[in-house]
């Protein structure tokens, strides 16, 4: 819903500030008084292209306040931006003399097309040249399907138990639930078809890398204990020098080192009441320990335990060389041979989980076509009685010729179904119905647009509704049914018309005038007593006793349908 709009020095309205009622607004004004500068402000600032031939070196300013239904924060959210609570300030800055233009949504800078994408499910302008959603497909799609939901087969639903969708008052959503499942499968299938050949000579490849990691029987911290022994056997003469040495000082003789400090040692616990021998036998057990010490590691060392150097070196340059290959630490080459494994399983797999995909496919296949049938049967039965509601609305607009088909097409299964829906709509007998986009006249296109939200009033969310040129070529008793049909939507949308006829004019909960004064155009909200003046100016072009109290009738009645 619109809350309210802000105008500052926009082509000729230097400054204006419309707030908004919720349900049934109107503007009028004099022929030429600029009443289609409040929809091209308002177009521009939910991000029209600009047409920069008619603006000046002046800065303009427009700001729109809208307040958003809560089923379409998400939707902002899913966009990235943040909303303050409810509220959305869409506020659009344009230099003339630059040709620079700015949109800012809640301070935030976005793109113009961001806006226009984000802002057309939230409203829709229904002019000559603003079709918004109403020629789309899709949701030529949605209009169809959110009537069969919730008219035609209502008592379908309760009577017949034996359908077994008789209760699931979300078939589309529960076909397009299967329909994510079977697309999702099929493009697995059909990646798995593809691939299947070169995922059999992968299988070789991988159990050769599987096999060559096996046999190289890999350790954690191997390579650095490799190393190690490389570098003990390499100075290996040395190493059997020192140890000849140590064995000569303790091991060789009668009378080793040892032996020599143990007898030393019992002399000298005859002298421990002297401080200075009980300290020196104490120097003596600290080296008898260190020579026990010396003497086992001789013996835990023995050269004998160690690989040759040969041996050694072959095992770091296979390490090494498997390193290199597969550019991993050896830690890395343990989880890589665990990963090749779990390949290797999967694709041995492969065949058994493309024949499951085929059975689950087919079995969604003839779910899909099934619920597909269904929904097909709905919408073409619920297409019937449309036609008829759409129809009789026209005709009470002041189209007593006019035409309207829902033609289906049957396509291959997709997201909607198996349906391409698109409206026919002809105005004049003379001619047959035609693609609703083809459409050339502003007035019929705004009508037919009144008649389908009519049909479909309350069963869509909140939207704001703008209609211009819907009073194109009516006037009398259509023009009465026109603005009780507008009055009538008014309960489920907020409605914004354009319009010359007091019939319509008089049936709004708020009434705007543009008038032009010395070329500037001003936009004002009419009290009671102005509304009586302005209706009483349409009827009859002058302010007179009649007009007037023609204006004041249809003021007093306005609240009849």
């Amino acid at each position: 819903m619109i809350l309210n709009l802000k105008v500052k020095n926009f082509l000729l309205l230097k400054e204006a500030h419309i707030e908004f009622d919720k349900g049934f607004n109107v503007l009028t004004g004099e022929t030429g008084a600029g009443k289609s500068l409040l929809l091209k402000a308002l177009s521009l600032a939910l991000g029209d292209r600009i047409d920069w031939e008619i603006f000046t070196e002046e800065k303009s300013l427009i700001e729109v306040q809208v307040l958003v239904p809560d089923e379409f924060l998400s939707l902002f959210e899913n966009y990235g931006i943040e909303l303050d609570g409810n509220l959305l300030i869409i506020r659009r800055i344009i230099e003339g003399d630059k040709r620079r233009s700015r949109i800012y949504a809640n301070d935030n800078l976005v793109l113009s097309k961001t806006i226009n994408e984000i802002i057309r499910n939230l409203i829709e302008i229904h002019g000559q040249y603003d079709t918004y959603k109403l020629f789309n497909e899709e949701y030529q799609m949605e209009v169809i399907d959110r009537y069969a939901k919730s008219r035609v087969f209502e008592n379908d639903y309760q009577a017949n138990i034996l359908d077994k969708y008789a209760n699931n008052e979300n078939l589309i959503e529960s076909y397009r639930k299967i329909y994510k499942d079977w697309l999702y499968l099929n493009n697995i299938y059909n990646e798995y078809k593809e691939k299947e050949e070169k995922y059999i000579q992968e299988l070789e490849f991988l159990k050769y890398q599987l096999n060559e990691l096996e046999e190289a029987n890999l350790k954690i911290n191997e390579e650095q204990e490799l190393l190690r022994k490389l570098e003990y056997l390499r100075k290996i003469e040395e190493i059997r020098e020192i140890k000849q040495l140590i064995k000569n000082i303790v091991f060789e003789g009668e009378e080793n080192v040892i032996s020599k400090l143990y007898f030393i040692l019992r002399k000298l616990e005859n002298l421990e009441d002297i401080q200075e021998f009980r300290e020196l036998k104490e120097k003596f057990e600290n080296i008898i320990y260190e020579l026990k010490e010396l003497k086992h590691y001789y013996k835990d060392n023995n050269l004998e335990e160690y690989e040759s150097l040969d041996f050694i070196q072959e095992r770091l340059f296979l390490l090494n060389r498997l390193k290199k290959k597969y550019s991993k630490s050896i830690e890395e080459l343990l989880n890589y041979k665990e990963e090749l494994k779990e390949k290797i399983k999967k694709i041995e797999n492969l065949p058994f989980e493309i024949k499951n995909l085929s059975e689950k496919i087919k079995d969604l296949s003839k779910n899909l076509e099934n619920l597909a049938n269904e929904i097909s049967k709905r919408r073409k039965n619920a297409s019937k009685n449309f036609r008829e509601e759409i129809i009789k609305t026209l005709k009470e607009l002041g189209m007593p010729d006019a035409e309207f088909l829902t033609k289906f097409e049957e396509i291959p299964l997709g997201y909607n179904g198996k349906d391409r829906v698109e409206f026919l709509f002809s105005a004049n007998k003379n001619f047959p119905p035609r693609p609703l986009r083809k459409i050339v006249s502003g007035g019929e296109l705004s009508r037919f647009a009144l008649s389908l939200k009519l049909a479909i009033a309350g069963k869509e969310s909140p939207t704001t509704l703008i209609f211009d040129e819907i009073d194109t070529g009516i006037g009398g008793e259509t023009a009465l049914k026109v603005a009780q049909k507008l009055q009538e939507l008014s309960k489920f949308y907020q409605v914004i018309v354009i319009t010359h006829l007091p019939q319509i004019a008089s049936k709004s909960n708020k009434h705007f005038l543009i008038m032009k004064k010395d070329g500037i155009a001003q936009i004002n909200e009419l009290d009671e007593k102005e509304r009586v003046l302005e209706i009483a100016r349409m009827l009859s072009g002058i302010v007179s006793d009649e007009s007037l109290k023609h204006a004041k009738f249809l003021l007093s009645n306005r609240s009849a349908l």
